[in-house]
């Protein structure tokens, strides 16, 4: 699998979950350990007790969520959960991070080699129009010079950081599905979904 479609394809996952709608992979609410944790650091032990009865418990929309909620800890206590937590109760985000939560650590890798790419296009484009002389070669370095300047992590970034991206990459596709690549978002989901599916 070349590069380029592996960058891209990660480029793809982190707009797909930075868009906040998971119902692709699955709908509804729950609670599940981690925000259970959260929850009872926030509001204390004994209410944590009266919320772990509701761990596992799938709700169709938020609104049903939360009404579960008010009944075990009382509105006050759920009006004071911050937003970011209400994100963490979605199933499909929940299925999403089992499958992918490693691409989150790996934005930044991802945002220097998508200007790479960006760049090894231009380059490309530019030796099928004028060729390879000595006036190309210049333009080519001045504009890779161009490039650090507008990038100064590519200074400083080994090839290490892509190695480690592939070998997060492979084995979710290779071990959780029947796809060895993932060339797109849909197949992708689709294997979160399998994924899930199973182990649910």
């Amino acid at each position: 699998m070349q590069v380029h479609q592996q960058i891209i394809w990660g480029q793809t996952m982190l707009r797909y979950y930075d868009q906040g709608d998971f119902g692709r992979i699955e709908t509804g609410f729950a609670l599940d350990s981690h925000l259970w944790r959260c929850l009872r650091q926030q509001f204390g032990e004994q209410a944590g007790l009266v919320l772990v009865q509701q761990m596992g418990i799938h709700y169709p929309d938020l609104a049903s969520f939360r009404k579960a909620l008010v009944e075990r800890i009382g509105e006050r206590r759920v009006e004071a959960i911050p937003a970011q937590l209400w994100k963490q109760a979605d199933v499909g985000r929940q299925r999403f991070l089992e499958g992918f939560e490693w691409l989150l650590d790996d934005r930044q890798t991802l945002e220097i080699y998508g200007h790479i790419l960006e760049w090894s296009h231009s380059v490309q484009k530019q030796l099928k129009t004028e060729g390879l002389s000595q006036q190309s070669r210049q333009t080519i370095k001045a504009s890779f010079e161009a490039l650090c300047c507008q990038e100064p992590r590519l200074q400083h970034t080994p090839r290490r950081p892509w190695i480690i991206f592939w070998k997060r990459q492979k084995p979710f596709l290779m071990e959780r599905s029947r796809w060895r690549r993932p060339i797109s978002l849909s197949l992708s989901l689709e294997a979160i979904k399998s994924m899930s599916t199973k182990d649910h």
